[in-house]
Formats: structure tokens, sequence, C-alpha cells
């Protein structure tokens, strides 16, 4: 039996308990891995180290390395809900992005959330033009390393 540290795309921590590490990624890909808060089926290991109970623990003691795994994995959770908020909420125009921008700008179209593909280039021009973007790599899975 092997005990994993979990945590789906909405920052919620639990247990997983398997028979052994193939079982977590059989179960993982298939689906069957949910949140037990929120049944999200987003769910990743995060690092876990042995730990010895000697009381009511500070986080002092942390090391940077710690620090910098638990800052890291919750950079990565929150990147994720950043990405699957964009992709429910916003409509996905793709390449015709900059054409898009510019009529609901310009009042041609009505006013929405979009998202898409635009060049370095066009997304400086709709700048220029006072056109607010924000340039973002989305990403569908993130993994820690």
């Amino acid at each position: 039996m092997i005990i994993f540290d979990l945590v789906c795309e909405y920052d919620h921590s639990f247990e997983g308990w398997f028979k052994n590490g193939d079982e977590f990624n059989s179960q993982q890909s298939s689906g069957l891995l949910t949140c037990p808060v929120c049944d999200s089926e987003n769910v990743v290991k995060v690092p876990s180290a042995t730990n010895i109970n000697f009381g009511k623990q500070r986080d002092s003691n942390r090391t940077d390395s710690d620090k910098h795994i638990v800052n890291q994995h919750q950079q990565m959770a929150m990147a994720q809900q950043v990405s699957n908020f964009i992709e429910k909420n916003f409509d996905n125009v793709g390449e015709q992005f900059s054409e898009t921008a510019r009529k609901i700008h310009y009042g041609e179209e009505a006013e929405r959330n979009i998202r898409g593909t635009a060049s370095q280039e066009q997304t400086q021009e709709l700048m220029e033009e006072g056109i607010d973007v924000l340039p973002i790599n989305l990403k569908k899975d993130f993994k820690p390393n």
C-alpha cells in the first residue's frame, strides 16, 4: 500500500491510498480519481516527505526547499484555475481574435469576453489602439515537475 498526497485544481489537499504507483496512474488516466471536496477529476500528486510528529511545528521549521515546492505547487494550482476560468467563460474566436477584439472595441459587435490567438505584432497593434488585451498562454493541464 502506498499513500500519496494529492491536490485538485482548486487546491483541495487530500490523501490517496493505492496498491502501487501504477494503480494511481491507472485511476488518474481513467477519470476514476476525483477530489472528495469538489469532484474535480484534475488531481495531481504533490511532493511529500516522511514526517515525524514532534508536536506542534511552526512554519519556520520548513526548509527553503520545502517552501519553494509548496509555493510552486500553489502557483501551478492558481494557473490551472485561471486557465479553467478563461476556457469556461470566454468565447474562443481562434485566429479571428484581433479582428473580433477591434469590432467589440469599436461597437460593431456586442461586448463580451473573448479568447483566441494573435501574433506579438497583432497584440502590440491592439494595445497601441487602446484595446485591452492580456497575452497569456493557456495549458490544459499543469503538472508538477
